[in-house]
């Protein structure tokens, strides 16, 4: 019917509405499942702050109560800067501050508790609060919802 090339029609260059529809539901789908996932390691990986500002801070206590027989809550004391009795410090590890550290002393001044308690969306984090006691006692404060062999390794 058509022997000229030029009476052929030609197809039109390009995507119809519904291949693009298409795609784009492809990938809302892709995203809706790889963005919550990404999101639980980001926060999985910044509990490492936490368990560093631990072991940092019990490293100084024992070191202090080297020289001075004693604990303290004083961070200035603990070599953190600041004056007086504050006893709590961001994790100064972290550029954002996902972590807040905090001393308690029981008995005296021969025992002692470190909390980490997590900051901004670190809270929707499993494991809440970290705490490390003089022992080298490892466990979870606030009602967590994964184990503490799950957060602490």
């Amino acid at each position: 019917m058509y022997r000229n090339s030029a009476f052929r029609p030609r197809r039109a260059a390009g995507f119809t509405l519904i291949e693009l529809m298409v795609t784009v539901a492809i990938v809302a789908i892709l995203a809706s499942i790889a963005l919550p996932s990404y999101t639980n390691q980001v926060r999985k990986s910044r509990r490492g702050d936490a368990k560093i500002g631990l072991l940092d801070m019990a490293a100084r206590q024992e070191r202090f109560n080297t020289t001075n027989f004693r604990y303290t809550t004083s961070l200035a004391e603990l070599g953190y800067g600041g004056t007086g009795t504050n006893t709590t410090v961001l994790v100064p590890s972290s550029t954002t501050a996902y972590y807040e550290l905090s001393i308690t002393l029981q008995n005296g001044t021969s025992n002692f508790t470190l909390k980490a308690t997590p900051r901004n969306d670190q809270r929707n984090d499993g494991c809440q609060s970290f705490t490390l006691t003089d022992l080298g006692v490892q466990a979870l404060a606030d009602n967590p919802t994964n184990s503490v062999a799950d957060c602490w390794k």
